[in-house]
């Protein structure tokens, strides 16, 4: 069996990136997601859904992304940054002081 490529891929849209995530098994549309510090991501409607975004407190995408990048070899400090960021944005926040 030859390895999966892009090339001549059936059932891709030609007009819009593929998911980052799903690459050649990309169904439907796709969106650009901004994660800060100049990062955006073209993800599926499934992989940009708020709920995939925010599993497991954001360490589902994280470490997707962080584990993809790095076989590439492109992560970033920028990257690494906004990665981090997402985490820090999904932490719940300690309650504040009441008054008085």
């Amino acid at each position: 069996m030859a390895p999966a490529t892009l090339y001549k891929a059936r059932n891709l849209r030609s007009k819009q990136p593929v998911c980052a995530i799903c690459v050649d098994r990309t169904r439907g549309r796709t969106g650009r997601i901004e994660f800060g510090y100049g990062v955006a991501v073209w993800l599926c409607e499934r992989h940009a859904a708020v709920d995939f975004l925010t599993r497991r407190a954001g360490r589902d995408i994280v470490a997707t992304l962080q584990q993809l990048w790095t076989a590439h070899g492109c992560l970033t400090t920028a990257r690494r940054k906004a990665l981090e960021a997402h985490l820090h944005s999904l932490r719940p926040r300690p309650p504040r002081p009441r008054p008085g």
